[in-house]
Formats: C-alpha cells, structure tokens, sequence
C-alpha cells in the first residue's frame, strides 16, 4: 500500500499510525543515516545507555541483530553471559522502501515498564546518533574493538551523553 505513495507522505502515515500508542514509537530515517548505521552497526553490534535517573544513571546495553535493536538493563546483560535474555524495548528497521522511497521504517515497542516513552524515544535518538557521528562511534568502535581500552568515565566526560540528553546538545 506505502509504495504507491510520496516518501513525505508515507512518513506522515508512519508516524501518525503511532502517535498514541502509549507502548509503541515509530520513525522514518533516511537511507543514508540508515546505510551508516548498518554499517557500524555490524562491525560494532554493542553498546551502553546511560539514561539519566535522579542523581545518577539506569545503564542499559543495546544489541544490534540484523534489522533489529534490543536494549537491556545492564544487570540482566550480564547475568544474561552477554546476550539480552530480557528485552526492555525493541526497535525493528523495515528496509522495504530502502531503494524506491529513499526510507527505512522504524517501529519500537516497549516491552517492560523500566523506560518512559519518552525516555525509548531519547533511547533511540541516542543509538541513532552514536552510530552515525564519527566522534561518536569511535566509542562504540572502542567498546566493541578494544574493551579494555574503553573507560566509562572517560566516555562520560568526553561524549557527555548527559548534555544532549535534555536537548542542549546534538
């Protein structure tokens, strides 16, 4: 049915299909932050989000498998052995429209009631960011790559997730 229209107007149904889903979030990326993202995202499928609670943070780990991103807490990450067993929000990319309409479809769902939907929005914002800015993904290259090179504290220092977060950077 969405091949028949525009690429503006199949944005406008994806995102007003959504909109009031309390447990559900869409977007609509351009093929070329999709090319990036799938690109990195392969060579470099982990990585953590630190999201802004009270004084300090919720740490969770994202997994990139294929079309599909799953994000964890990073305690059950771990008990997990490294793989997300339990599943706080997962987001899948629909390549479908790729090649003819220049967009690939995203739709997330909310799985357990650890994250705001507005918090999985920022979520996602954040994955998208950190693999399609240069500076950025050379944290998640470090991480992935050379583990024991990488420094949380360092990361948060230097990248500064926390100022972006709130919409006074990125």
């Amino acid at each position: 049915l969405l091949q028949r229209e525009s690429s503006t107007r199949v944005r406008e149904i994806w995102l007003e299909r959504y909109r009031d889903e309390a447990l559900t979030l869409s977007g609509v990326l351009a093929e070329e932050e999709y090319g990036v993202i799938a690109a990195n995202s392969e060579a470099c499928p982990v990585f953590l989000v630190p999201v802004p609670r009270g004084s300090g943070y919720l740490n969770l780990v994202w997994q990139m498998q294929g079309n599909r991103v799953v994000y964890s807490t990073l305690e059950a990450f771990q008990r997990g052995g490294g793989t997300v067993n339990i599943i706080d929000l997962g987001a899948n990319f629909f390549t479908e429209l790729r090649f003819s309409h220049k967009i690939i479809l995203l739709h997330g769902e909310l799985k357990t009631t650890t994250l705001t939907k507005e918090e999985a929005a920022r979520v996602i914002r954040y994955t998208r960011l950190m693999y399609a800015d240069p500076a950025r993904f050379a944290w998640v290259k470090r991480f992935n790559l050379s583990p024991r090179d990488f420094d949380f504290e360092e990361f948060m220092s230097e990248c500064r997730p926390h100022s972006w977060w709130w919409g006074s950077e990125g």
